[in-house]
């Protein structure tokens, strides 16, 4: 236990000390408090100690300002990252006159708003340095309040991003300059793939025509194993000619030139089903469109995705039963965009869920061409033509029961064009 022990003297009436007082108190708790705050101070001391380090070691610099007399102080590595000469504080001004901020005002409003709202703020900021050049720097504080709740103090740290930001820069650079490589070798190949699809026509066409010549005045005289090869020749360039017009459509769909219009849904449906009439009753097709909406888009191109959608549903339907086409097409609100969802389902022999993606890439077939015919650029031109719409396509398959088709179309083209695909 400790004591404190005080003397007095005590005089008499002639003023001579006839005794001392003794006055002894007991002052084990205030000893034990005072060694508790020393004890603390050193912690509190080797913990600031520590920090400082640590910042040191991160370079991140650290600050503190007052809020009552807007005063800021910083140690030495938010100072380089300011660019501050040295001092022992600095006023709210000095920090302002170096920020080269055209949001300044914004970043102030944030400011008050973190403050009165006990959020942490957090700001990226442009520091003109001696030389005039400029670095970039990244702040974050809280904000501590007295007693009375009142705002006392914002206590954070700053970060020197500038190497990270021009890394960023360049990288966009380089990364625009390869997109533009792309897409100026992506319109070559396409210039490319129509203009050789096109030359190609001709010389097919006259290898069909003559091949039925030969069939129609010669075909007797052949035996049965040159009628077979004459078939055979015929079939080929059957499939030649296909493949050649499928390149063709491809390429359109890609291309950029494509005009806006303000295009009906149901006028196309309607044609696409005026000219596949004879299909239809030769299949004994029925299809079934409920209302649908007007967007903008690339008519010729729309037109191109219904009518694969829909030639895909009588090309794979059963044997034995009449094929089922059901068409039908709501609205959404995304993102604050306004879509159409159109939904093509049909009761044909359908397809196993593993192929739900992989049946849009081009010249993918599910099935032998002998039993179905066909280029395997359908579906990959239909997801072309969504992309290029700012939209996509989805396949659900089950087999034996049929495919479900899902086209999601954005109403309105932004800037009224289509996208640019690599």
């Amino acid at each position: 236990m400790y004591w404190t022990f005080s003397y007095s003297p005590v005089r008499g009436d002639t003023g001579n000390i006839d005794g001392i007082l003794v006055v002894c108190t007991e002052t084990t708790r205030s000893v034990q408090s005072f060694r508790q705050l020393r004890e603390m101070e050193q912690v509190n001391a080797a913990y600031a100690q520590r920090l400082e380090i640590a910042l040191e070691a991160a370079q991140l610099g650290s600050f503190e300002f007052d809020l009552q007399t807007m005063e800021i102080t910083c140690n030495e590595q938010c100072r380089l990252h300011l660019g501050l000469p040295p001092a022992a504080s600095y006023r709210q001004q000095e920090m302002a006159d170096i920020l080269n901020q055209p949001d300044r005002a914004e970043k102030a409003a944030a400011w008050q708003h973190a403050v009165r709202n006990r959020e942490t703020y957090r700001s990226e900021y442009q520091v003109r340095q001696a030389d005039g050049s400029i670095r970039y720097v990244i702040a974050s504080g809280n904000t501590m309040y007295n007693e009375d709740g009142q705002p006392a103090k914002m206590v954070g740290v700053t970060m020197d991003v500038t190497e990270h930001k021009l890394f960023t820069q360049r990288l966009s650079t380089l990364v625009s300059e390869r997109t533009y490589e792309l897409q100026r070798s992506n319109d070559d190949l396409l210039q490319f793939a129509h203009i050789t699809s096109h030359d190609l026509k001709e010389p097919v066409r006259k290898v069909k025509v003559w091949s039925s010549r030969l069939e129609e005045d010669g075909g007797s005289q052949l035996s049965e194993q040159g009628r077979f090869y004459l078939q055979k020749v015929q079939h080929a360039s059957d499939r030649i000619q296909l493949m050649i017009d499928g390149i063709l459509a491809y390429s359109a769909a890609s291309s950029s030139e494509q005009m806006i219009t303000a295009v009906d849904l149901n006028e196309v449906l309607q044609h696409i089903l005026d000219d596949m009439e004879i299909l239809l009753h030769d299949k004994r097709a029925s299809v079934q469109v409920g209302p649908l909406p007007v967007i903008q888009g690339a008519s010729v191109l729309l037109y191109q995705v219904f009518y694969n959608l829909i030639y895909n549903s009588l090309k794979f339907a059963k044997k034995d039963t009449p094929p089922e086409i059901t068409i039908t097409a709501t609205e959404q609100h995304l993102a604050d965009k306004k879509w159409v969802a159109v939904t093509v389902r049909d009761n044909g022999i359908g397809f196993e869920p593993a192929y739900n993606s992989k049946i849009f890439i081009a010249f993918t077939r599910l099935n032998s061409k002998d039993a179905y015919e066909g280029t395997g650029l359908g579906l990959a031109l239909c997801q072309r033509v969504a992309q290029r719409h700012g939209g996509s396509i989805t396949a659900e398959g089950v087999p034996g029961e049929g495919a479900t088709f899902r086209l999601l179309l954005p109403v309105v083209q932004e800037n009224n064009k289509l996208q640019h695909l690599i």
